[in-house]
């Protein structure tokens, strides 16, 4: 999916599978593919995200799906959820309303992540727990009101997707939490939204129209406020990038600023008190510290308050 020149208006109806072989050694080489490329409903601005087999259920789908969630079709916003089967990449159907009579609000330009669903205990490595995917956030922009950079509302609450088992023949809609603009601005359309490596938590930073430089991180069904701990830091962005690593760097890249701008740098941040591995590792950045900031600045790093760090990391089993 996507969107071709000539605006939102144009979405595009084809997939791709694109593979990357990095080879080890002294000289590591990096190789890249497209394996397979097919067709799809036009699509823009949704959600794409990997269910692995383990979830799926691997008899069923022994390579996992994708679960693609909302996004403009045919020039309007939708909730639809659609289903692609990894193993023979054919669509399993778009369903419009799943289960439970209770839906959110049509988005795009959300975040869907894969979590542990709240409500369930078990251990994880004997299958017990329950999965969901946690949709956040988002915007409501198509063809009626202006697109999705400029056009509707930001959208302020998050929604779990359950049943994922199931395979999509009983997924369902449960409503997680809900914020106000006035109390934080955050996760409106575009934000970077990402699981905090090994916790069960999401952080959404940036996003919305105009764009914000607030923060939150979701846990369950409840969202904590979470503040910057050295400035300057990146410029308030939507539709850029986002990942976190390993060992609990986070990595935002690129974006765009409502005010016309695109962004091209890197920037690198971490949850809590003690850098991890990689962000040590970066290189110092020289100059004065009166020196324009660089999206016009030293890595910014993403702080949170004692009691939220402690209920972050107890999840896995032990404090940091």
């Amino acid at each position: 999916g996507g969107v071709l020149h000539g605006g939102y208006r144009n979405a595009f109806g084809g997939f791709g599978i694109f593979e990357i072989t990095i080879t080890g050694g002294m000289d590591e080489k990096i190789s890249a593919q497209w394996l397979h490329v097919g067709a799809m409903e036009p699509r823009s601005n949704h959600s794409a995200t990997f269910i692995p087999p383990r979830v799926a259920g691997a008899e069923r789908f022994p390579e996992g799906y994708l679960l693609v969630v909302g996004g403009n079709s045919a020039g309007r916003v939708t909730r639809d959820v659609t289903i692609l089967d990894l193993h023979t990449l054919v669509w399993n159907g778009t369903l419009d309303d799943i289960g439970s009579g209770v839906e959110p609000r049509s988005r795009n330009s959300h975040s869907a992540t894969l979590l542990r669903y709240p409500h369930t205990r078990g251990d994880e490595t004997q299958g017990s727990f329950r999965y969901g995917v946690l949709v956040v956030g988002g915007g409501d922009g198509d063809g009626t009101n202006g697109s999705p950079p400029h056009g509707g509302e930001d959208l302020t609450d998050s929604w779990w997707i359950l049943g994922l088992e199931s395979g999509g023949a009983v997924l369902h809609w449960e409503e997680a939490c809900k914020w106000s603009l006035l109390t934080l601005n955050a996760a409106g359309r575009g934000h970077v939204g990402l699981r905090l490596g090994p916790t069960n938590s999401v952080l959404a930073w940036s996003g919305g129209n105009p764009s914000s430089a607030c923060a939150m991180v979701l846990t369950g069904n409840s969202w904590h406020a979470v503040s910057l701990a050295s400035s300057p830091g990146p410029i308030p962005r939507a539709f850029g990038s986002s990942c976190c690593l390993p060992d609990g760097t986070i990595v935002i890249y690129g974006g765009w600023n409502p005010s016309g701008r695109t962004f091209e740098h890197f920037w690198f941040g971490y949850l809590g008190a003690e850098a991890p591995p990689t962000f040590a590792r970066l290189p110092a950045r020289t100059g004065s510290a009166n020196e324009r900031h660089p999206e016009q600045a030293s890595p910014a790093v993403i702080n949170i308050d004692a009691r939220l760090l402690r209920q972050l990391f107890r999840e896995r089993g032990g404090t940091r």
